[in-house]
This record gives structure tokens, sequence and C-alpha cells, in this order.
């Protein structure tokens, strides 16, 4: 039998450590190939793998005393930038423990607040990473 996953059965992981106050996640992996040309020929004979790479971001709710994306590890203050060390991204199906995304030696990217009116503040978060996996892995 097959289901889905629903989102509120998933939770963000980082660093090893649980971060529920995430309203939306998502990532792209790119996996760019060049055509090579055959020998005496125009046509493209083959593709091979250029690189490989992982992106992404996160929408989250700031949580009073947090420290927000700094307090997390995620990012570093910027007089602190160049000491700035990798973060592992997992997204946990918390029904059966699997992990369904797993993003390791992270950086942020980019991070951005708004504090609306009568409303809560939220962030996003941009990340890249070297390398990825998922439950197909295992």
């Amino acid at each position: 039998t097959t289901f889905t996953i629903p989102a509120a059965a998933v939770a963000l992981y980082i660093n090893g450590r649980p971060y529920g106050a995430v309203s939306s996640f998502h990532w792209t992996s790119v996996t760019p190939h060049k055509a090579v040309p055959g020998i005496d020929s125009l046509e493209a004979q083959e593709l091979i793998p250029v690189g490989a790479a992982i992106n992404g971001g996160f929408d989250l709710y700031r949580i009073t005393g947090s420290g927000g994306m700094e307090g997390l590890g995620v990012t570093t203050q910027y007089d602190k930038m160049a000491s700035l060390r990798y973060f592992v991204l997992q997204l946990i199906d918390l029904r059966n423990d699997t992990i369904i995304f797993q993003a390791r030696s992270c950086v942020s990217e980019s991070q951005s607040w708004a504090a609306a009116v009568r409303g809560l503040v939220t962030g996003s978060l941009a990340f890249s990473g070297l390398t990825w996996d998922n439950e197909a892995a295992a």
C-alpha cells in the first residue's frame, strides 16, 4: 500500500536537534550534465555529470529568546563570519522515524525577517549544501 506523507508528520532537525517552528521547507537538487561529442562527430555521444549541488530554504516563526538563525548555529554574527561552520538539515517522518531528506555540509546563503502589525515575526533562510540523500539511500 502506498501512502502520501502529510507535512504535519514531518519535523525539521537542525544539527540533530528538532526545530518545530517551521512553516514550510523546499529543496532542489542540481545535477547538471554536459553533452560530449564523439570523435569525428558533431553529434553528442554522451552526457557527463559536471557537478552536483543542493539548495533550498525554509520559512519559520521567530521564537522568543531563540537568537534566530544565529542561535540555531545555522549562521553567525557578522564579525564572526570567517569562522562559520557547516550545519546539517534533516526532514524526518515522525510516523516511522524515516529520514525523507538530509543535507550535509550546508551553509546559510541568506536570511530575511518580517514583523507584520498584529502578526507574528516570520523569517526565511536560503541554504546551499555539498551532499544530500533520502530514504532511498538506506
